[in-house]
């Protein structure tokens, strides 16, 4: 087991620079599947998510060649239909994009039970519904999903809720249906966003990305792309936190402004300096207030950041209320949290936030976002603490703790042997 060791209470200054969305990177991979031909992907983030799914795309043929730094040339023209590990298959979630984008090339699918950050149950239904709107029969096992399709066909699709995962999937098997594709209620997100503009420079045609309606007619056939993928607001986003909470002043670069109106509205609302310029954020930590908010899908406040923002908000006057509106049940974390010291309180959808003295302490990270706020609470509490599990936290953050020291952190990253009395 790996974990970080964690001195709090040090001031942070300097500079970040975000690299390319984990939400982006994943979908856009597996899309490349549908090209039959080769890409070149670029801004590429350095993380055990994206290493895990550029491994099952070798298993499937992939030739995947690291032409440059985060850069990766992908032909996908030999490709070749397989039943992914179930190892890798279950080490995430996005890992159910194989689904949509081998039922489009291939005609046929199967995928073992995915995998991912556990914080509630997470249902597939309306990846099921969309599969089966568009013409494949599904059989869904407690341990696999097997699809077949002699042939896809457009058709209206109206997402009972917005589902990211499921207009992803959706549009992954739409773009090479036979006819018009209309999707309904879709997720807005700026990684939706991202895969529809790879797909429309791959020859795809599509209409309405980033609003609740898309619009697709299918095409005969792909061709690859270069592209280059949008910055990770929920990386972004977690040092905005960071740095609102105990940031002498942060330069976060390589952003783009748009997608972080949002939590900019939220931090500065609740008493951070932060400064919004063209491609980079200045934060400064001051003395933060209390505020109310809940999550949302985007443009809403996003649930990726709702642990980062308790952990931020330990460190404030007052008392503050965040709900979560999308996993209800994304709460785990808290525990932990509170051995750092932080008061906290989950009744129903809502954790109150009072303000705390945090002191160091030894905690286990739960999933990838839990992992975070712990970061942020072991940087701001008073001592030394130990995060364990942090492997949990590469899934979807690179070089963080490079990251952190080049700032002022006093973080290090050790491997323990179970029993040896590391921890105290």
């Amino acid at each position: 087991m790996r974990y970080l060791q964690i001195e709090g209470g040090h001031r942070l200054a300097g500079k970040i620079e975000i690299l390319g969305a984990k939400n982006s990177a994943l979908p856009v991979l597996y899309a490349t599947v549908l090209t039959r031909s080769v890409s070149v992907i670029s801004n590429v983030p350095d993380i055990s998510d994206v290493l895990t799914t550029l491994e099952i795309l070798k298993r499937m043929g992939v030739i995947i060649t690291k032409i440059a730094e985060n850069t990766y040339e992908i032909d996908t023209r030999n490709v070749d239909f397989c039943e992914a590990p179930h190892r890798l298959v279950n080490s995430m979630r996005g890992s159910y994009y194989l689904l949509g984008a081998e039922l489009g090339r291939f005609g046929r699918a199967k995928l073992g039970e995915v995998g991912g950050c556990d914080f509630g149950e997470r249902p597939i239904d309306q990846h099921i519904k969309v599969f089966r709107a568009l013409g494949a029969t599904v059989n869904q096992t407690d341990s696999c999903i097997v699809m077949c399709a002699d042939r896809l066909v457009g058709n209206r699709i109206t997402f009972d809720v917005v589902s990211v995962g499921a207009t992803v999937n959706a549009i992954l098997c739409a773009v090479l249906a036979e006819g018009r594709t209309v999707l309904c209620n879709c997720a807005r997100e700026p990684h939706v966003v991202d895969l529809c503009k790879y797909l429309l420079r791959c020859g795809a045609v599509i209409s309405g990305a980033g609003t609740s309606k898309i619009i697709i007619d299918g095409v005969r056939s792909l061709s690859g792309s270069d592209f280059s993928l949008s910055p990770d607001m929920i990386e972004a986003g977690t040092y905005m936190a960071l740095g609102s909470a105990i940031g002498e002043y942060i330069e976060i670069g390589g952003i783009e402004p748009s997608h972080l109106f949002c939590i900019y509205k939220t931090l500065v609302g609740a008493g951070a300096d932060i400064r919004m310029l063209d491609d980079k954020i200045l934060v400064k930590g001051g003395s933060l207030h209390s505020v109310s908010v809940e999550t949302a899908p985007y443009p809403g406040f996003p649930t990726d950041m709702q642990p980062q923002l308790v952990a931020a908000m330990t460190t404030a006057d007052g008392v503050s209320h965040i709900s979560e509106r999308v996993f209800k049940t994304r709460f785990r974390y808290v525990e932990q949290l509170s051995r750092l010291g932080a008061n906290v309180e989950v009744i129903g959808d809502t954790v109150t936030v009072y303000p705390s003295r945090l002191h160091g302490a030894t905690v286990e990270t739960t999933d990838l976002r839990a992992g975070a706020a712990l970061v942020i609470g072991a940087l701001c509490a008073d001592g030394v603490s130990y995060v364990k599990n942090s492997d949990l936290i590469k899934r979807g953050y690179g070089d963080m703790c490079k990251k952190l020291v080049g700032i002022g952190a006093h973080v290090s990253e050790h491997e323990t042997v179970s029993g040896d009395g590391v921890f105290p």
